[in-house]
């Protein structure tokens, strides 16, 4: 017991200074955490060794990992049994405390593949899409119009009934009510989706699920093409707003029930303002000058480009140009909407005026004269 105890120190110290090393330490780290019962037939860690080695020798693992390009080659086959024997391999960390931030972001890579594609390999309610091939309209339109090519491999959606039931390692991003999906890293997508719905409400939470869905995926197929590293480099607002912009997610629904029940489901004031960035953005540039853009900010990994189009020099211009845009419109939707008002009114007057005159056997000519017809004696 007391050689278990100082190799189960010794691993919690490595762990603790793994962040000063290099990754290859992970695996001494993890056999002196592995429990005495196992640790005991060298046999049985065999496996785990054999992983590690085949886990490291590839450069790219840490992308790889977090990037799953996962389809129906030999190749997949051969990564999925890795990546299976890895979630194995590191499950006793999972109980631990103080680690790394290399260790616990390893953990995390692990768990979101086990929350996603071991569900979906599992036969669980997960589903796979294929990006190069989805009739999404939103995903249409990046394909057929910006002329963004499609990332290879799946993507995966795994919907939850609620927040309760939501693992761990993904409850905290649904803390907010307003959060309806979430796309985690750039190929796993969870959404709330009630499990117990009535009938007159199904309408409403169809369309939810929908607009939910396509904005989810605007995100993986974007995330995707700029790749784990580049997709940190862009900012939050072009990543929603690109996901609102293409999916319609920034207007918002609702109904009320024949029961007089109102549902609605409305964006936060930060998700509008995005969704007005792009509109100010397509008013400017035009549509098609904006995709192009678009496309060139993607394969750039940058959004210079948008800003210098519209002569701004940050973010903070293009918002405050955007609000400015967005008043002045609305200035004058409601000139015009007075505009009308009046026109309908004085058409009114003009068919009331009429009405009189056919009442009183009389007509009005095309200037608007009243001709009164006088009847034979």
């Amino acid at each position: 017991m007391a050689r278990f105890l100082g190799s189960y120190c010794i691993g919690r110290l490595c762990l603790g200074y793994l962040r000063f090393a290099s990754i290859s330490l992970l695996l001494l780290c993890l056999l002196f955490l592995r429990p005495q019962a196992v640790r005991s037939h060298q046999d049985d860690l065999s496996p785990c060794i054999d992983t590690f080695e085949t886990l490291l020798a590839d450069e790219m693992w840490f992308e790889h990992l977090a990037d799953p390009v996962l389809s129906t080659n030999p190749e997949t086959g051969d990564r999925l049994r890795l990546y299976n024997q890895l979630s194995e391999c590191v499950a006793p960390l999972k109980s631990e405390e103080a680690l790394s931030d290399e260790v616990s972001t390893l953990l995390s890579l692990v768990e979101y593949y086990d929350i996603f594609i071991g569900a979906w390999l599992d036969e669980e309610l997960v589903y796979a899409y294929d990006l190069a091939t989805i009739e999404d309209p939103a995903i249409l339109t990046l394909r057929e119009e910006v002329h963004l090519p499609p990332p290879p491999g799946l993507v995966f959606v795994r919907p939850f009934a609620s927040g309760e039931t939501l693992p761990e390692p993904i409850a905290d991003t649904f803390a907010s009510e307003t959060v309806r999906g979430v796309t985690i890293l750039t190929r796993y997508v969870a959404i709330l989706v009630p499990e117990e719905v009535q009938a007159l409400e199904w309408e409403f939470w169809a369309e939810d699920y929908r607009e939910t869905l396509s904005h989810e995926l605007v995100h993986t197929y974007v995330n995707s093409s700029l790749g784990i590293v580049g997709m940190s480099k862009m900012p939050d607002w072009f990543h929603e707003g690109v996901a609102i912009y293409f999916s319609g997610s920034s207007k918002g629904h609702s109904m009320v029930t024949p029961d007089g029940i109102r549902i609605e489901h409305r964006p936060t004031t930060e998700y509008y303002n995005y969704g007005v960035d792009f509109e100010f953005l397509e008013a400017q540039l035009g549509q098609e000058a904006l995709y192009s853009l678009l496309l060139s900010s993607i394969e750039n990994q940058s959004e210079e480009e948008l800003y210098r189009a519209v002569g701004v020099a940050n973010y903070e211009e293009l918002r405050q140009e955007a609000n400015e845009w967005r008043s002045k419109s609305q200035f004058r939707r409601y000139v015009l909407l007075i505009g009308v008002i009046i026109l309908v009114g004085v058409i009114g007057c003009c068919l009331l005026y009429t009405s009189d005159a056919a009442d009183e056997r009389s007509s009005v000519d095309l200037g608007g004269r009243r001709i009164i017809k006088k009847n034979k004696t």
